[in-house]
């Protein structure tokens, strides 16, 4: 790595601030140091808030000109700052918070890193403003070389990550066409790591999702981790992408939002793109979304979502855990041995496992069409979609008035009994929503059930 791009986080109030510490890169520029990015570089026409994110997740340095405004401005704590310190705390950038005027940021996320200038002396009491950026720059240098020595790109979340770094990641596909719903789980764990490129051993367990069985995936290290999706591709399916596949990507979206996945709360930024696949005549658009977090080792990601013509498929992360920390809830499938030559005579086959035990928390995952019966009026149809982290939406409408209202909201089961809650909404108005169903007969493609008011309600696929 010899060049490191630095990104500029300023309000623009602080315009001129920002225009002095630019003259001041200079050098650093000619020399071949860094590369520096700020929002005023965005060329008309383009997505500004879609390039926003791409080059904060680019950058290896990030400066924060700190100020009253700095502090003011929703955006720039909201969203740069939130991703800014993710990547800090993951090791994929090196966030520098520089003060530019006398202001309160002892409560910022960023309170606790070493600023700028020298001795946290405002750029604005200096005697000498000149040689206040002077500082900055000198101490920029520093860390440039630091990001030069560092094998890997460091935007790459791998180059930071430890041999022994593991997550668990529940796998769910629904099929459009079939309304069927495949469930799988994959342990991913770092086990060899060069400076050029990390070994990831991923173990499968699955009874409805066709995939390998343990396997060493290899990923470069020396470029942005999305490049390495021929490897990620060939790891997760048993499929190639073909040699006259065109991929593009697109950033459609980015913001920040709170996730609850297994009771527990996720502050964490999304990234939305749209990615078009393109082999000969044929054309397909996958709409994705990603969230991040810096507490889930290895790439942060801690829920994945894709959606195509033909299904949606949902990651979420279940467990994780750390070199030297955490323990392991199972063994990994051991990878497959060449067989033996020698012929051995055949054993009796074992005894068939009893059959496993189904959960309503398992088995309510994924979309369902559902029917309210009730005794003194037509009966209520509706649509729900169960999201393993814990969310859930639906469509309902009532034949009687004609009148369709949308509900989202969080769901839990608790052995045969499921609690939603959430928000309806009916045209412009908005009100509480929550029911407590009680399941009677459970089963992978239909539930029977009763309403705490003692409607019969059933679900089917």
């Amino acid at each position: 790595m010899s060049k490191a791009t630095i990104f500029l986080s300023y309000a623009h109030e602080d315009e001129s601030d920002r225009k002095t510490l630019e003259k001041h890169l200079a050098s650093l520029k000619r020399e071949g140091w860094v590369e520096a990015w700020y929002d005023r570089l965005i060329e008309a026409g383009e997505d500004w808030d879609s390039e926003i994110h791409s080059k904060l997740d680019q950058s290896h340095i990030i400066l924060l000109l700190v100020s009253p405004d700095f502090m003011a401005s929703s955006y720039c704590n909201q969203v740069e700052v939130t991703r800014a310190m993710q990547r800090h705390k993951m090791g994929t950038a090196r966030v520098i918070p520089v003060l530019v005027r006398p202001t309160d940021w002892e409560g910022a996320p960023f309170s606790k890193l070493q600023s700028l200038p020298t001795d946290a002396s405002p750029v604005s009491q200096w005697d000498d403003r000149d040689a206040a950026f002077l500082d900055i720059v000198q101490h920029v240098r520093d860390v440039c070389r630091t990001v030069a020595a560092t094998p890997g790109n460091p935007a790459n979340p791998y180059v930071a990550a430890s041999i022994g770094d593991w997550v668990e990641v529940q796998l769910m596909v629904d099929m459009h066409k079939t309304g069927e719903t495949r469930l799988g789980s994959v342990r991913m764990t770092l086990v060899r790591k060069t400076d050029r490129e990390a070994s990831l051993r991923m173990d499968y367990e699955s009874d409805d999702i066709d995939l390998h069985d343990a396997k060493i995936v290899k990923i470069r290290l020396d470029q942005p981790v999305q490049d390495s999706l021929q490897q990620m591709v060939r790891g997760l399916t048993s499929q190639e992408i073909p040699a006259g596949a065109l991929i593009e990507a697109r950033q459609t979206g980015a913001g920040a939002e709170k996730l609850f996945i297994g009771g527990k709360p996720y502050y964490t930024t999304w990234i939305a793109s749209e990615v078009e696949a393109r082999l000969g005549r044929e054309r397909e658009i996958t709409q994705a979304k990603v969230w991040l977090t810096s507490e889930v080792p290895l790439d942060g990601v801690i829920k994945y979502s894709a959606e195509s013509p033909d299904m949606t498929v949902t990651n979420v992360v279940t467990d994780y855990g750390r070199a030297g920390k955490g323990s392991r809830r199972r063994k990994p499938r051991p990878l497959k041995a060449p067989q033996s030559q020698t012929r051995t005579a055949p054993s009796p086959p074992p005894p068939p496992p009893p059959p496993p035990r189904i959960t309503l928390a398992q088995v309510i995952l994924g979309g369902w069409n559902m029917q309210i019966q009730r005794t003194m009026a037509p009966p209520i149809s509706a649509q729900f979609y169960f999201d393993p982290s814990g969310g859930f939406t639906a469509q309902f409408m009532d034949p009687m008035t004609g009148n369709a209202s949308s509900v989202q909201g969080q769901w839990s089961a608790q052995g045969g009994t499921l609690f939603v809650q959430g928000v309806q909404t009916v045209g412009f108005m908005t009100m509480p929503y929550s029911a407590v169903l009680n399941i009677a007969n459970l089963s992978p493609n239909r539930l029977d059930g009763l309403t705490t008011a003692g409607e019969m309600v059933t679900f089917f696929r």
